[in-house]
């Protein structure tokens, strides 16, 4: 019986953690904001923001809870930089994220079958998407600017 009372304790504990670890982002950026405050320098040279048309590139629709959104892409065809913010009310994000997963994943299939520009593979490989409040943040950088850019987010979100 104790052995019971110990995992029914562990597991409200558990789970009371995991939903205290989620309200600990400020969500006070605008996604262009945080995205300009968050790359390294050098990569913030020759991108373009895209438009709304990249919503329906990553996805069928625009999701009903997003409420600011920032992707560039590098404008060299010889470089594949690119960072998608996604900004949602409530934290009601996570059907988009298996979205983007599949957007990030058929992009790094397609550059691999292709054998995409040699220089570029340590991007493919280090792809991320990641959700930080109710940010949702997807990239193609090679790996030290991939570890700089998602520990500046956290750190901006985590002191606002």
């Amino acid at each position: 019986m104790k052995k019971i009372y110990l995992t029914l304790l562990i597991i409200i504990a558990l789970i009371f953690s995991v939903s205290c670890t989620e309200n600990i982002y400020s969500n006070s950026f605008n996604t262009y904001e945080l995205y300009s405050r968050a790359i390294p320098r050098d990569i913030n040279s020759n991108v373009s923001v895209l438009d709304k048309d990249v919503i329906y590139e990553i996805s069928d629709s625009v999701p009903v809870n997003l409420t600011d959104y920032t992707v560039i892409r590098n404008k060299d065809a010889k470089n594949i930089n690119e960072i998608g913010i996604f900004k949602f009310n409530d934290g009601i994000l996570y059907e988009f994220e298996t979205i983007v997963k599949k957007y990030v994943e058929d992009k790094q299939n397609m550059y691999r079958a292709m054998n995409y520009l040699p220089n570029e593979a340590d991007k493919i490989e280090f792809a991320k998407v990641k959700i930080f409040g109710n940010y949702l943040i997807y990239s193609f950088l090679d790996e030290e600017n991939t570890n700089t850019f998602y520990s500046n987010i956290e750190n901006l979100l985590k002191n606002e």
